[in-house]
C-alpha cells in the first residue's frame, strides 16, 4: 500500500441524533457526516482460507491521513468507499488503530458482508 496514492473516497456515515430523545443517545438513520481520501489494501480470501477464518465478507484495510475529524471514526460509524475496483455498498467499521505519529496516519480494518 502507498501511503501517497489516495484513490478512494471515503464517506463517513453515522446514526442522527433524534431531537427529544432521552439520553441523547444516535438512534436515527444513518447521515453522511465528513468526506476523506484514502488509500485502500484488500485482503485476499486465500491467507483467511489458511486462518481458518472463511466467511461470507470482504475484508480491506484503509488509511486515512490523521486529522481532527479522522480520529472521530469509531466502529459505530459506517463508511461508504467509491474507487477503481471495489463493489458498491456500505462498509463497517471492524477496527481502529491509534493515530502514527510519525507517517501520521490511520489505518481502519473493515468490512462487507457479502450476499444474504
Amino acid at each position: 500500500m502507498h501511503a501517497g496514492r489516495m484513490a478512494y473516497k471515503v464517506t463517513v456515515r453515522r446514526r442522527a441524533v433524534i431531537a427529544g430523545n432521552p439520553g441523547g443517545d444516535a438512534r436515527g438513520d444513518f447521515a453522511d457526516a465528513f468526506v476523506a481520501r484514502a488509500a485502500l489494501k484488500q485482503k485476499n480470501g486465500f491467507s483467511r482460507v489458511e486462518a481458518g477464518l472463511l466467511e461470507n465478507m470482504n475484508v480491506a484495510v484503509l488509511r486515512v491521513y490523521s486529522s481532527a475529524q479522522s480520529r472521530t471514526i469509531t466502529i459505530a460509524d459506517r463508511l461508504r468507499i467509491e474507487g477503481p475496483n471495489l463493489p458498491a455498498g456500505d462498509w463497517a467499521v471492524d477496527n481502529v488503530s491509534l493515530p502514527d505519529a510519525a507517517r501520521r496516519h490511520i489505518e481502519i480494518t473493515v468490512i462487507q458482508r457479502i450476499g444474504g
